[in-house]
């Protein structure tokens, strides 16, 4: 789900802002800028934004960058064989109202309500850095807030389709689902995400396998899918088949202009759209079986 590198960044206006505030609002500033671009970042390329947003000499703009990635507010990434800028999750970090997603070497403190998921580092995809994870793990938020209680959930078991790192069906269990099973063909993500289950202590309640769809026997009251377009198009008869009556599915991993079109092969499915969302130009839907 790489995005472009060679396109021209779309970020917060760079209208200069006059040098009256301090150093904690400019770096409030450049996580909004971070966070909110559409397009991957280059250090000269935030570099430049920040000197002319605020009026700054490159030097100190450079210095700000610079104590930002020092204390994990932002990290270097490198993709394309270029490096790149972008917000960091080597530190705890909300998603949504209730969801704390943490290395496991961090101990953030929880509020009443919230859960703390701790994901490693690695390769697989779903360690919180793309905006498809977020959206979902919001959707996630959504269905649980409003379905969390009623008995088919918490007796029942989740799907996650493609689980990768294994986060999805991690937060769906720590928020209240009795059991779960994580799907993915790729060995590098089935290892993580088993070790990711054990991290969180779930071992006995989530499952990670390799097998297919078409194998699956039992059906589920809560599907999780973060796979592209084509591939959840593909897929709707047969994500239909597996989930109840008044089962939910959380989707992520398509572009906005290709919503509606999902939509309406969903809605074929006898689904209803309940919530939808939109980072960096990513998709996310939650649709209720009627």
């Amino acid at each position: 789900m790489g995005q472009g590198h060679g396109e021209k960044c779309r970020c917060l206006s760079t209208k200069t802002i006059p040098m009256t505030y301090d150093p904690a609002f400019i770096k409030e500033e450049i996580l909004k800028i971070v966070s909110l671009s559409f397009r991957k970042i280059t250090p000269s390329n935030l570099e430049k934004i920040v000197c002319e947003k605020f009026a700054l000499k490159k030097k100190t703009a450079k210095q700000i960058i610079k104590e930002m990635v020092s204390s994990e507010e932002l990290a270097y990434v490198n993709l394309y064989g270029l490096t790149f800028i972008e917000k960091s999750f080597g530190k705890p970090v909300k998603v949504g109202s209730r969801i704390i997603l943490s290395p496991p070497d961090r101990n953030p403190m929880a509020k009443p309500g919230e859960v703390i998921v701790n994901i490693m580092g690695g390769a697989s995809f779903g360690s919180g850095d793309h905006a498809t994870t977020r959206l979902c793990l919001q959707g996630l938020d959504q269905v649980m807030e409003s379905h969390g209680q009623m008995k088919h959930f918490k007796t029942g078991s989740c799907l996650d389709i493609g689980t990768g790192s294994g986060v999805l069906v991690i937060a769906a269990v720590k928020m209240g689902m009795a059991k779960g099973l994580g799907l993915d063909m790729d060995p590098n993500a089935l290892s993580e995400s088993q070790q990711n289950v054990m991290l969180n202590g779930l071992d006995s309640k989530i499952r990670i396998e390799n097998f297919p769809l078409e194998s699956l026997a039992e059906s589920f009251p809560l599907i999780l899918a973060n796979l592209r377009f084509p591939t959840l198009l593909a897929l709707s008869s047969k994500i239909s088949a597996l989930c109840v009556p008044s089962g939910v599915l959380v989707l992520s991993g398509f572009r906005p202009e290709e919503f509606p079109d999902l939509l309406k092969a969903y809605q074929r499915e006898e689904f209803e759209e309940t919530w939808h969302g939109e980072e960096k130009n990513w998709g996310a839907m939650v649709l209720k079986k009627t």
